[in-house]
């Protein structure tokens, strides 16, 4: 998905200055996003490509792009929503338009799906113009960019014979966060607010 240029509450074009560029994430726990971390380095080491470092991954829920000061507290008290904890198992590296490689989750729990729309929903209701993807929604983390863009040649085909390799990172998600993208380089993400499961509740796997 590209990144988000920009999201206002109407026709008028905010100031980007005064704004926050903002997006709903679930990240990965430390130990979890190391060794994705240490995974993409040992397979990319021969090639032009730029492993993400390990506090920058995520699995990017929502776009909401550049939010003006006068709007973050509204969307700070509404982006936490009750959901179920579920069970996330991510495959195996893959090349991604060209120049990314990411993980993608080795099936998509219906309660990620759901989790979601319901932020969609929420959002959507405080009138700001979200930065969605018209394709189906296809969750992935990021691991790792191409230093000179362009093509890469030969990438697929080895990222299908090494990847096998290494086995799958499964957590159990209770908890995602609105962050802040702050400018770089390099990009430096900010948890804004952390939005945690209600307590009580059983994790759903694969549901």
């Amino acid at each position: 998905m590209p990144d988000p240029e920009s999201a206002a509450d109407s026709d008028a074009m905010p100031d980007l200055a005064a704004c926050s560029r903002l997006f709903v994430a679930i990240v990965p726990p430390a130990a979890i996003a190391t060794a994705l971390h240490a995974r993409c380095a040992a397979l990319l080491a021969p090639h032009p490509y730029r492993c993400v470092a390990p506090e920058r991954l995520h699995l990017t829920l929502l776009f909401l792009g550049a939010v003006a000061a006068d709007r973050l507290a509204a969307v700070t008290a509404a982006v936490c929503l009750p959901f179920t904890p579920f069970e996330l198992q991510l495959g195996t590296c893959e090349p991604w338009s060209h120049d990314l490689v990411v993980v993608r989750p080795a099936t998509v729990p219906p309660s990620l799906t759901k989790l979601r729309a319901d932020l969609t929903d929420r959002l959507t209701a405080l009138r700001l113009t979200l930065r969605t993807d018209p394709r189906p929604f296809t969750p992935h983390l990021t691991v790792a960019r191409r230093r000179l863009l362009g093509r890469a040649t030969g990438l697929p085909s080895f990222l299908r014979g090494a990847a096998a390799t290494h086995p799958p990172a499964t957590w159990t998600v209770s908890d995602y966060s609105l962050c802040e993208s702050l400018p770089g380089p390099p990009a430096v993400y900010r948890a804004v607010r952390t939005c945690s499961s209600p307590p009580g509740l059983t994790t759903s796997a694969g549901r």
